[in-house]
């Protein structure tokens, strides 16, 4: 006849516990998450510097990158983030960049250019306003509501519906996409 020793007792114990978690928690693997064509097209846009389109960031910073060398990088929390360049020769790995606008909480990305909400509260002259960034000439511009904002569109020919994203679902499409 055997008997139970603490040590079997234990590592039975253990491996039922784990049974049970594993049934109660769910073992079945995710389902695949649908990224919109436009976020696939407009988020880390190819590029030639290392790691840029495809690094997520470090402990308690993350970032989505757009067009190189521009970025969001959000700290603690995905809610709200910076728009950024990084530094001319830096490694993206350092998160060193220079900020451009703060607590941007939704973002509409395209190849050339961004729009974006301002929480209504950051303590920016900018609050609860929406904004334009032109990638290529740096021109940021911001506008009291999302119908100004779509009205200046209009003169140099974008139109239709702006797809505003939380930050928090970009990064998911984002860490998702590589």
């Amino acid at each position: 006849m055997y008997t139970w020793s603490r040590k079997s007792h234990r590592l039975t114990l253990c491996l039922l516990t784990g049974v049970i978690c594993a049934v109660i928690c769910g073992c079945e693997p995710s389902k695949p998450i649908k990224i919109p064509q436009t976020v696939m097209d407009n988020i880390a846009q190819k590029s030639s510097s290392l790691d840029f389109d495809t690094y997520e960031g470090f402990r308690d910073w993350y970032r989505i990158p757009l067009r190189y060398p521009y970025q969001i990088f959000m700290i603690d929390s995905l809610s709200d983030g910076y728009l950024e360049q990084l530094e001319k020769g830096s490694n993206v790995q350092d998160g060193s960049g220079s900020s451009i606008c703060h607590d941007i909480t939704r973002l509409w990305p395209q190849k050339d250019f961004c729009c974006f909400y301002v929480s209504k509260d950051s303590t920016e002259d900018y609050a609860g306003k929406y904004g334009y960034f032109a990638y290529s000439t740096g021109e940021l511009k911001f506008f009291p509501n999302e119908t100004a904002l779509m009205e200046e569109l209009k003169k140099v020919g974008i139109t239709g519906p702006a797809e505003f994203y939380t930050l928090d679902v970009l990064f998911k499409y984002f860490s998702h996409m590589h």
